[in-house]
């Protein structure tokens, strides 16, 4: 009996986990998997709306027990709506943004789902995540204000939104190169068809609350000054692209080596603080190195010396090698993977004092993600058949 994602064949799990539709095949409907426990995993990892757009785009979607299916459907429902209101503050936020002159850039979640997915929804995220220069960063909480956001606090699972203390803005500033979250409150009426209905199950990251007979959202937004105190020497708005928006025009996003680099960082050490959760991390690796690293955009030299200044080989192996067993292909050049795998050369003679002991070798923290040891990478023969 299939009772993890990872036990499902490369073919299917391939295909589940692509950011983007697959090929049509002659797939079939196989009996020994627990959808159950398939949906209990991948809503714990909020990849639920991803695997549900998949299984339609097969055509399999109506194979699941009814159950499931209209929970998965549910689901996929407020995602659409959550991240079409996100998408529209996020393209008013940075229109006055750029009127005003102020440098900034989409990242993380949002940025992906906006360039990488398809279609944007099916990367469900809690927030909206845009980097600003540390100089605007009083500018850019003033132009929030302005649009009608307000600092406000929540508990970890987006519920009871409230606005914060200034001893709460005060504390998030102080500890994580951030403002206090920005919240702008929408009151649903225009409800699609099965919103709020018994097949939807409250959660992470969906950031909907009822109060009374109404459903609001509330739409998130973090304004970074630097992507992690560790990195808050880097002039990484150097490195800004402008993305078509799923809406037409086009948004700045951060460039695809140090949004891997970032997202590499992040699953590499909260994957120990936050056991099974950290799938939709892998998938945007596959993403990132899908939309770009095949194309021949991706500067590996640039990323290579990123990686290699900051001692960050254990953490680029592990987690882009994990990437490659769940997309089945292969995603870096070998030469890369190879150069990671082993220690000669490891650590730089300069290494920026701030991450002089940034990585320490922790070695297979996919346990950690999906609740057992995975081999990572490809087998010689994989990779040599370049499959």
């Amino acid at each position: 009996m299939i009772e993890q994602l990872h036990q499902l064949s490369p073919a299917l799990r391939c295909a589940l986990l692509s950011p983007t539709p697959p090929a049509q095949a002659g797939w079939g409907y196989w009996p020994t998997i627990d959808w159950a426990a398939i949906a209990q995993e991948a809503d714990q990892h909020a990849i639920g709306p991803l695997i549900y757009a998949r299984l339609e785009d097969l055509g399999l979607s109506g194979a699941l027990p009814d159950p499931i299916g209209d929970a998965w459907k549910a689901a996929s429902v407020h995602a659409r709506l959550q991240c079409a209101l996100q998408h529209r503050d996020a393209i008013e936020i940075s229109s006055r943004l750029r009127s005003l002159g102020v440098r900034h850039a989409f990242l993380k979640g949002f940025a992906y789902r906006e360039t990488l997915y398809d279609p944007t929804w099916v990367r469900i995220g809690g927030d909206s995540d845009i980097l600003v220069d540390s100089h605007n960063i009083e500018l850019a909480r003033g132009e929030m204000v302005n649009l009608g956001f307000v600092q406000a606090s929540s508990t970890l699972d987006y519920r009871n939104f409230k606005k914060a203390t200034w001893q709460e803005i005060h504390e998030t500033e102080l500890n994580h190169y951030e403002l206090g979250q920005f919240v702008k409150v929408y009151r649903i009426t225009d409800r699609p068809p099965g919103f709020w209905d018994k097949h939807f199950v409250r959660r992470a990251p969906y950031t909907f609350e009822q109060i009374g007979d109404d459903i609001f959202l509330n739409s998130v937004v973090d304004i970074h000054w630097a992507l992690h105190f560790a990195f808050s020497r880097e002039p990484v708005l150097d490195f800004v692209e402008l993305a078509p928006a799923s809406s037409g025009g086009s948004l700045p996003v951060l460039a695809p080596e140090w949004s891997l680099f970032n997202t590499c960082f992040k699953l590499y050490f909260e994957a120990f603080d936050r056991p099974r959760y950290g799938y939709h991390h892998l998938v945007d690796i596959i993403a990132i190195l899908g939309g770009s690293g095949s194309s021949g955009r991706f500067r590996w030299t640039f990323f290579r010396d990123l990686v290699r200044r900051y001692s960050f080989e254990p953490a680029a192996y592990y987690t882009l090698t994990a990437a490659e067993g769940i997309a089945a292909r292969p995603l870096a050049p070998r030469e890369v993977i190879e150069e990671w795998s082993t220690l000669e050369g490891a650590i730089p003679e300069e290494v920026p004092s701030s991450s002089s002991k940034l990585v320490t070798d922790y070695g297979d923290f996919m346990p950690y993600v999906i609740g057992r040891r995975m081999r990572v990478g490809l087998s010689p023969e994989t990779v040599a058949a370049g499959k």
